[in-house]
């Protein structure tokens, strides 16, 4: 499995937002970028249809149109996706836990189960929970045009003030 993004890619996407990731090397960010597309891939449901049924990724889809339901190029992996990838593989390379899910607006850093008598404990990280809903929130807005909303796995945004 490929990634929607590369290195290049990666550092272009944010040396234009005047984010410094020189400290990140395209090993690390080459991974990232695939657990971020297998991410994406596992998490949302996208309109239109895998473009070869062969490909193990949802991307390129043909029958895909943007916001002002203009035809997505089916041969290529949309920019907004490409771009959403980069904003998760940075999650991915700098929170404490990568892309793990949000609890209570904070990413858990230590969690312990018990299946006896339903015991569970949780430790949240606050300190990155600021970075992880900023860069989490663009990602989805970068791919809302193409997610289906009625889906099993229909994404709710919630602003925090």
């Amino acid at each position: 499995m490929a990634s929607y993004i590369d290195s290049t890619y990666y550092k272009a996407y944010f040396a234009a937002r005047d984010v410094d990731v020189s400290a990140q090397t395209d090993v690390a960010i080459d991974a990232a970028g695939l657990v971020a597309t297998e991410y994406m891939d596992d998490t949302w449901d996208f309109n239109g249809y895998r473009t070869l049924i062969t490909q193990d990724q949802k991307f390129p889809r043909s029958s895909l149109y943007n916001s002002e339901n203009i035809l997505i190029d089916s041969a290529v992996v949309p920019v907004k996706v490409k771009d959403a990838t980069c904003e998760l593989a940075y999650i991915q390379q700098t929170q404490t836990g990568g892309l793990q899910p949000l609890f209570d607006g904070q990413v858990i850093s230590r969690q312990k189960n018990k299946l006896g008598d339903l015991e569970q404990d949780t430790e949240y990280n606050s300190n990155a929970s600021a970075t992880y809903e900023r860069y989490y929130a663009s990602a989805i807005k970068k791919i809302s045009d193409f997610i289906i909303s009625s889906g099993s796995n229909s994404v709710y945004l919630q602003r925090v003030i």
